[in-house]
Formats: C-alpha cells, structure tokens, sequence
C-alpha cells in the first residue's frame, strides 16, 4: 500500500481487476505530485500469504541522493509496519522459504554491501553477513536454515599487473571477471564458513531441493559445478559444454538438472530505438543428478533462449524464445514454448503473443494445467495464462492497467501485485487464485 491505509483487493482474476474493497477514489496524477509522491517499488508476498514487503523510494533534493526504505503490511489489511528507517538503498529483498524473515542487501558502516534481515514481529534488521569487500548476492536453503552468499573478493594478480603497467583501462574488450567466493551461515550464527577458493568466483548459486548439495556456475566456458555439503570435498564440475552454460534450473525433486547451453552473439552496437537481434543459439540439456550423465533435450536451437523453468511436476519445462531460424530476423519475436522433460517434445503456445515487452513473473499454477505470466500490451501490461496442453492463451486480466511485481506464494493459492495506470497511483493488490 501506498496511501488509504489499506491492502487492496481483488474479488476475481476472471473478469478482470474488480475491486471488493474501494479504497479511495481514482486520483488524477499532477506533475507536482509525480515529484513528491514515494514510488512504489518492489512488493513480494510472503510464501505462506500472510505479509507483503514493499519498498518506497524517494528523491532527497537536500541530500542529492535516493532514499528507500521497506515496509510490510499484513495481507488482509489490518496492520502496516515500516522495517527500515535508515533511508538507505535496498537491493534484492526477498522472504525467507518458512515466512520468519525479509533479507536484503543494504550498505555497512563502510559502504559495503552486507545481507541484513528482518522479521514481521516488529524486531530491528540485524546484520547478517560481514564480508571484508561486500555481499553480492544471497541464496535461503529450502528449510531456511541456512544462507549462502557470494563476497566480492580482491583484484587477482593478473589484473593488478596489468594496470599497473597499463593503467585502468574502460573497454568491453578489456573487462576482468569479478572474483568472488561462497560462503556459508548457519541461521543464528556470526561465523561464516569459506566454500570455495576466489580463483572459483562461482556465480548463480542454487540449492538442491532437500538442502544437501549447491550448484553453480564456474569457470571460462561457464560450466555447473557441484558441493556436497555433507563432506569436505572441492566443487566439483558436472558438465562440459561446448561453448557453455548460461543458466540452470533443479527438478522439484531434485533428480534432474535442467541447464541451457548457449553461444551469445550479441550486436556489437546498441541502437535503443530498435528492437535488438540475438545471434546467438541456445538449447536445453538435462543433467541426472546420480550419474552426472547429459543429454540433450531439445532437438532444435533457439535464438534468444536464457532460462527455462520447471513445472511442479517436474515433467515439463517452459522456455521463452525466438522460434528456430530467426538467427539474425528482426521481425522473429518471443514466444513461449512447452517441452517435455522426457523426451523433449515442445510445442509452441500462444503464438500469436509477442512477449519482447514481457513474460515476466512466470509460474507454473498450482496443477501444473497452466502457465502464468505478465506481458505488456499498448499502453499496459496485463496477466495472461498458457493452457499447459494446448498451448491456448487465456487473458487473466484486461484493460489499459499496468501491473507489475507479481508475486505468488508457494502454493500458488495468493498472489499479489502492483497495479496503477494515468489515473491510479501505484497502490498493492492480494488476490485469491483458482
């Protein structure tokens, strides 16, 4: 919520945004508003439905800098709390798996990127990591006893070399790689543990399903590699994709590792005032978590290809794409595409949809009979549903409305969202789900 002091909500998803519960009436948006109003950004239901986390920001002229802090507000209206007064910035604030606390990333006393985190019970945020150079990024293990997080690490020598000699050179051509290192805290702990040695610098860290092994990305190609954490072993890589890997995803279960081999070529100029072309191929693999056996699963390659995600079932997987052949086509846009975790049998949905401006907030329903997405459309972004069998698109919501930051809990039974549009400021929904 932004203003009325209350959660808004919406009686049915079917027949679009009605309201149960009229707030306040609609107010026209005046360019001096627009400038003092805080912005709404980042709202995240809770996963057991009771709590949405938000973020308002806001300019101060005084200080020349921007503000944010978070607040919470209870899913059925009756209580709202601000979490943070310290005005600073926020990055990545996200619930724990069991509902108990909100992390984020925010700056120490040094100016250092830390994860701090906060309970809905009206506690202060407490500090949870205390890395030398800076947090990057967080993972919760799936019973939320445990956080991973990546810490920056110092220049290697072949970079400190080389600028001594050259000096600090700006140059796509000439990036280093940022060195980082994984650690692990147990909840309730000060004391980290190192996982892996800066050389590493591991980067989209992920647990298995039941907590007991991480995989991520590592190396030049990127591939998968694998800690168990019940022993004291080295990583250890899992794949040898040829040119490498760009994302991957686990099986509900956990058998199974879904990955994505690709070779970006991305255009060697930006023109913002077109639609980019993605040269690059991609194609989906699955990797057996037993055996640590490959095997291709798309029989095509596809342009434009990142990530795919798992059906609840853990038989199929979803993907967004450009169709196979539209290397280089400025024309070919986005589409989604159903394939078989089986045997990798893919149809294409909804083909008449561009998703360039979306897809979005994908999930899979809590049956696994559809998919369900933001994508935008003329002046607004709607939510839409795939049929999981036919492909068939269905329109969840309609009109000229923005809706952004949808979130689902993690039974897929509530979900909320920012909507807004000319005449509405931003303001927080919750919505039971079919």
């Amino acid at each position: 919520m932004t203003r009325g002091g209350c959660v808004r909500y919406c009686e049915s998803w079917l027949l679009g945004l009605a309201l149960s519960v009229p707030c306040a009436a609609l107010e026209k948006w005046t360019v001096d508003e627009i400038l003092k109003t805080p912005r709404l950004e980042t709202a995240a239901v809770s996963p057991d439905g009771r709590y949405v986390v938000y973020g308002l920001a806001a300019m101060s002229v005084a200080e020349n800098r921007r503000l944010l802090d978070l607040y919470m507000v209870a899913t059925d209206g009756s209580a709202t709390r601000r979490v943070t007064e310290d005005g600073s910035l926020k990055v990545a604030p996200a619930w724990s798996p069991d509902s108990q606390l909100v992390c984020y990333l925010a700056d120490d006393a040094a100016g250092h990127k830390q994860v701090w985190c906060v309970s809905p019970n009206g506690e202060r945020p407490q500090q949870m990591s205390f890395a030398s150079l800076g947090v990057r990024s967080y993972a919760w293990s799936p019973d939320a006893s445990r956080l991973l997080y990546l810490a920056s690490e110092p220049d290697g020598p072949e970079k400190i070399a080389y600028q001594k000699e050259w000096g600090v050179v700006i140059s796509p051509e000439e990036s280093w790689p940022e060195r980082t290192s994984l650690w692990l805290l147990s909840r309730g702990f000060q004391e980290a543990r190192r996982l892996t040695d800066p050389s590493l610098s591991p980067t989209a860290v992920q647990w298995s399903p039941d907590g007991r092994l991480v995989a991520f990305l590592a190396g030049q190609p990127a591939q998968i590699h694998v800690l168990n954490l019940s022993v004291a072993a080295p990583p250890r890589a899992v794949t040898r994709a040829s040119p490498g890997v760009i994302s991957f995803a686990w099986s509900p279960k956990g058998q199974r590792i879904a990955y994505v081999v690709s070779e970006p070529e991305p255009e060697p100029y930006v023109n913002l005032f077109r639609r980019p072309v993605y040269r690059g191929l991609s194609s989906v693999w699955s990797l057996d978590v037993g055996s640590w056996a490959s095997r291709r699963l798309s029989q095509d390659e596809y342009p434009d290809l990142e990530r795919v995600l798992w059906s609840r079932g853990g038989s199929r997987l979803v993907f967004i794409a450009r169709p196979p052949g539209s290397r280089g086509l400025r024309s070919a846009h986005p589409t989604m595409y159903i394939m078989d975790a089986g045997e990798g049998s893919t149809i294409r949905a909804a083909p008449e949809l561009d998703l360039y401006r979306g897809g979005s907030a994908l999930s899979w329903s809590a049956d696994d009979r559809e998919i369900w997405f933001i994508n935008g459309e003329r002046m607004g972004s709607n939510v839409f549903a795939v049929d999981a069998r036919s492909g068939e698109l269905r329109r969840v919501t309609s009109g000229q409305d923005c809706i952004s930051e949808l979130t689902y809990t993690a039974d897929f039974r509530l979900a909320a969202f920012v909507r807004e549009n000319a005449n509405l400021k931003p303001d927080i929904y919750v919505t039971p789900l079919p």
